[in-house]
């Protein structure tokens, strides 16, 4: 009994959606970042916490405006309304950003330099 008593545990936790034993690995549609703090009715078991500065990444965007996204190993759903969707640059690490400024000459500090810049002086 003590084998049964064991696989029943382990199936309640995979019935039970317990995100800690098998998290979600992808694929995913985008990431956001959450704007407004939202904790959801303990009625509600499908939405995700969410709380200012927490990074979502969405599997889906239905037209209907309730995402799906994973959160803290957790998949769930939550309202686009809580979220600034990052575009793919946002997302980047900094490093590559600073990488890209690099190549980009500074801007002129002065109306002279800019008219030797531009042939003009």
């Amino acid at each position: 009994t003590t084998d049964s008593s064991t696989s029943n545990r382990e199936s309640v936790k995979s019935e039970d959606g317990d995100e800690d034993e098998l998290p979600y690995r992808g694929p995913f549609c985008g990431r956001a970042l959450v704007h407004t703090d939202f904790t959801p009715s303990p009625y509600d078991t499908d939405s995700l916490k969410l709380k200012r500065g927490d990074m979502i990444d969405i599997i889906s965007k239905p037209p209907m405006g309730t995402w799906m996204g994973l959160l803290n190993n957790k998949v769930g759903t939550f309202k686009f309304i809580y979220v600034d969707v990052l575009n793919e640059e946002e997302e980047k690490p900094k490093r590559s950003v600073k990488k890209r400024r690099k190549s980009r000459p500074p801007k002129p500090t002065s109306v002279e330099e800019l008219l030797e810049r531009v042939n003009l002086k």
